[in-house]
């Protein structure tokens, strides 16, 4: 298979059918890679989250989450599973609506922000004071991890921070 060298960048609401391949590069930051398109037999959109500053993979290749039946309230659990992207329209997250959510097991290319004033929570982070997740290439804040005893857990990416390849 040959090397498709273009980016297809889609919109929060964009329901295209394809899924994106990730194929190994040595010239690539943070294990980034160039972007294969095939088309989808399953017509479940495939993506990836790149940081907007300098292109790195902030994610695991995901599957957008379309229904709300697999998104848990419930504290000390995932919020949405493992493997999975959920774009956040409704008002459970308070400042978050239209923000893609991710499982924190699911980030690659992050490291917690050293901004002292934006890592509280009792057991983990709550994210209640801001972007608290930096691209680990460019320190640039991109997302807002939630984390605490007294929530469901998720990653909440900042969208002017973030990119969503499709």
């Amino acid at each position: 298979m040959g090397e498709d060298k273009s980016f297809s960048r889609a919109s929060p609401a964009s329901k295209v059918e394809r899924r994106c391949l990730t194929l190994p590069s040595s010239g690539c930051q943070a294990g980034c890679a160039v972007v294969a398109l095939l088309i989808s037999n399953d017509r479940r959109q495939s993506l990836h989250f790149i940081c907007a500053n300098c292109e790195s993979c902030l994610s695991a290749e995901l599957a957008e989450l379309e229904s709300e039946n697999l998104v848990s309230e419930e504290d000390k659990t995932d919020y949405i599973p493992q493997g999975f992207a959920f774009l956040e329209q409704r008002q459970f997250w308070t400042h978050h609506q239209g923000c893609w959510c991710i499982n924190d097991k699911d980030t690659t290319g992050m490291e917690i922000t050293r901004y002292a004033g934006r890592t509280n929570g009792c057991c983990d982070l709550d994210g209640c004071d801001g972007p608290n997740m930096l691209c680990a290439a460019c320190g640039y804040e991109v997302a807002t991890a939630r984390l605490d005893c007294w929530m469901p857990h998720c990653v909440v990416l900042e969208p002017a921070a973030t990119r969503v390849i499709a």
